[in-house]
């Protein structure tokens, strides 16, 4: 597996003082639990990290956000600080919506996909560390 780390933000542990649940050399069972637990409002965010690092965002890192009506966004940032979007080829509209990942985010709705091509992308880098080629990707 490509992914060493999997870091899941969820609010019902803010009392807490710890949102963020972190999962060592996860198996993809695990990875698809915590995307399918998604609910868009106290658990918004998975980051899929290749390293076992404290700080993923230092490095390269596959982030899905949302989850709330089913609807996603799923981006790669690389190492070189680029940033590939994931797609909804079949969404035409550049019209604008709202999505909680972490924060509200406004986000084209092309950029809005569903849980079934989330997963399958996820699991591709999760495995491989590629984009997976059956979707479109947007170098944002």
């Amino acid at each position: 597996m490509y992914v060493k780390k999997l870091t899941i933000d969820n609010l019902d542990n803010l009392e807490e003082g710890n949102i963020t649940q972190e999962i060592d050399n996860p198996t993809w069972n695990e990875i698809e639990s915590a995307i399918k637990n998604m609910d868009g409002e106290r658990r918004s965010i998975v980051i899929l990290s290749p390293k076992l690092s404290d700080h993923p965002e230092d490095d390269e890192y596959f982030n899905i956000g949302g989850g709330e009506n089913g609807l996603y966004i799923c981006f790669l940032y690389d190492i070189q600080g680029n940033e590939f979007a994931l797609i909804n080829s079949s969404q035409k509209s550049d019209q604008l919506i709202q999505i909680f990942a972490g924060e509200k985010l406004t986000r084209a709705l092309n950029e809005c996909v569903g849980l079934e091509a989330v997963l399958l992308a996820s699991q591709t880098y999760a495995e491989s560390g590629k984009l997976d080629k059956r979707f479109s990707w947007k170098e944002c």
